[in-house]
């Protein structure tokens, strides 16, 4: 058996050796190892067990929960909050639009998915508690980023980085999103001070591999040459122009003029000449192919809402497609011409309908409301909250154009902003009982 299999054998099964013995925190490592390393997505798989490795580790998450429950932090109940009441309404919607559903067998398993990312969010949002819990639970992501940016680097396909990464981002616009969101985060966390360790040395370690790794990420992102990716990067950046801290703000800006160098310098040729279709379409041009595509689909997909209001279903536009588009914008999948929608919200409307559209457009309200409604008294956990802020960014700005209804990482997003607002109000309540 290679070493990496056994690398990955020992790492998952010690990450929920921890979870039980330690803090339940622990458990999203072996889960984030499934996601990033999945045995079922990469070379070293063949030597391992066919097991639902994701499965395996959400369930020792959950009973780690239930172990350690006494010693958890006290929360508000997470189906109180309101991202958890958003998700919990779209996924008890889909599962009641399964008689009607174009596809009975793609909205079933969508329909599995949402209900599995219901659970998903109560797990993260019942163990992230403390500054040490979103810095690990961060970690986990960025050194799982670094596994996926090294398979980027070796890549020599030429053109865009296709067919890498884990389950739901190996396709380069999302996985071109997924690490975009992961390099905010790395980046958010080489402003942070030490409040982790005893000894400076060891975080001043842990900041150096963490800027290494850094630059790992800002390479994969540059190759996956995806445009809606560049332009949610950009748009994250300004949101944290906006809400930033005081504490980090000369930092923020070295960073953020030495990153525009370093794009300006070790971006590849192709890269600037995909992103030109953006400026030329901007400023009257002829538009590119590909985006002109996307207002074409974006229009047939207005008249798909029309003729059914509460929805078609999973993949409900795809499905339709034949019947709206003209051939010459049907592109074959498994053998079927179809054309899948390229818009997150348009996605939501066409196959969920208006209680889709609604429920969407309310999660990105709620975002909104509790970002803007943090107090900036504790900078440790502002830091965190500038992060989840412009991931989220990142996630609606580049899902304007790419369908990011199903991506896993958004759900990691809603529930450490869910979990920080706790953190806010318990941390409020105590400096009340003080004074």
């Amino acid at each position: 058996m290679p070493i990496t299999a056994i690398a990955f054998v020992i790492l998952y099964f010690g990450g929920i050796l921890l979870a039980f013995t330690r803090n339940p925190v622990w458990g999203l490592w072996p889960y984030a190892l499934a996601l990033y390393a999945s045995p079922n997505h990469h070379w070293f798989g063949v030597y391992l067990p066919d097991l639902r490795w994701s499965l395996l580790a959400s369930v020792c998450a959950l009973l780690s929960i239930f172990f350690h429950r006494s010693r958890l932090v006290p929360k508000t109940p997470w189906l109180s909050t309101g991202a958890g009441k958003i998700m919990i309404a779209y996924a008890i919607w889909m599962w009641i639009q399964l008689p009607w559903a174009l596809s009975f067998d793609m909205h079933m398993e969508a329909s599995i998915l949402i209900t599995k990312y219901v659970l998903l969010f109560y797990i993260l949002y019942s163990v992230l508690n403390t500054d040490a819990d979103y810095f690990k639970f961060i970690l986990f992501n960025i050194l799982g980023s670094y596994y996926i940016s090294k398979s980027v680097l070796n890549y020599s396909a030429g053109g865009r980085v296709e067919g890498i990464g884990g389950p739901g981002m190996n396709d380069s616009n999302t996985l071109g999103m997924h690490l975009s969101v992961i390099l905010v985060f790395a980046s958010m966390m080489l402003l942070k001070k030490n409040t982790i360790f005893l000894n400076n040395l060891y975080w001043k370690v842990c900041q150096g591999v963490i800027l290494v790794i850094t630059l790992f990420i800002a390479n994969s992102v540059v190759q996956t040459i995806s445009r809606s990716a560049v332009i949610g990067l950009v748009f994250s950046g300004i949101v944290l122009i906006f809400i930033k801290h005081r504490t980090f703000k000369k930092k923020f800006y070295i960073y953020l003029v030495f990153a525009f160098i370093g794009l300006l310098y070790f971006a590849p040729y192709t890269f600037w000449e995909r992103l030109d279709t953006i400026t030329e379409a901007a400023t009257g041009g002829e538009v590119e192919g590909s985006a002109y595509s996307r207002l074409v689909i974006a229009a047939a997909q207005f008249e798909m809402f029309i003729a059914n209001p509460l929805g078609h279903g999973h993949r409900g536009t795809f499905v339709l497609s034949p019947y709206y588009l003209p051939p010459e914008y049907l592109t074959s999948s498994g053998g079927v011409a179809g054309r899948s929608s390229h818009c997150t919200f348009l996605t939501a409307m066409v196959e969920q309908g208006l209680p889709g559209a609604l429920l969407y457009l309310l999660m990105v309200f709620w975002v909104i409301r509790t970002v803007l409604s943090f107090r900036k008294d504790d900078p440790v956990i502002y830091l965190y909250v500038m992060a989840v802020s412009a991931a989220l960014a990142v996630i609606f700005m580049s899902g304007i154009f790419v369908d990011y209804l199903k991506v896993e990482i958004q759900v990691y997003c809603f529930a450490m902003l869910a979990s920080l607002k706790d953190h806010e109000i318990r941390a409020q309540y105590k400096k009340s009982l003080v004074a």
